[in-house]
């Protein structure tokens, strides 16, 4: 029987995720890689989740990345805090069909407010060549 890895990724350059206009110096990004093999995990994707916030100096700043199947809301990391700047990481655990939508999304506070900067991710198949 034929394994099929896949690995699910959101690359850093895809996940530039872009700061609101009012907020000319905060930059946020969240990106995550995770692993599944259909003869193993079935439809269940685990791996590791991370972003970071920077903003202008002194300024108070939050960070979370959120994975979303089909919207909804279903694993997240901790809420990373700090002064100018913040960085989260965190394991995650979720279902997929291979029809479904997958998207991290950045969950963000500073000076200016709060946001969301949500991105789909991207199925990549590694299987070896036979």
């Amino acid at each position: 029987m034929r394994t099929t890895p896949l690995v699910l990724a959101a690359s850093a350059a895809a996940l530039a995720l872009a700061a609101p206009a009012h907020a000319d110096h905060t930059t946020q990004e969240c990106g995550f890689q995770s692993f599944q093999q259909g003869n193993v995990t079935n439809d269940r994707y685990t791996g590791e989740a991370e972003g970071h916030i920077v903003g202008a100096p002194g300024e108070a700043v939050s960070i979370a990345c959120e994975i979303r199947v089909n919207g909804v809301a279903v694993d997240a990391t901790s809420r990373g805090t700090g002064t100018t700047a913040a960085v989260t990481v965190g394991v995650i655990r979720y279902f997929a069909d291979d029809d479904d939508t997958v998207d991290i999304c950045a969950l963000v506070t500073h000076a200016h407010g709060s946001g969301e900067f949500c991105q789909s991710a991207t199925n990549v198949d590694r299987t070896p060549p036979l």
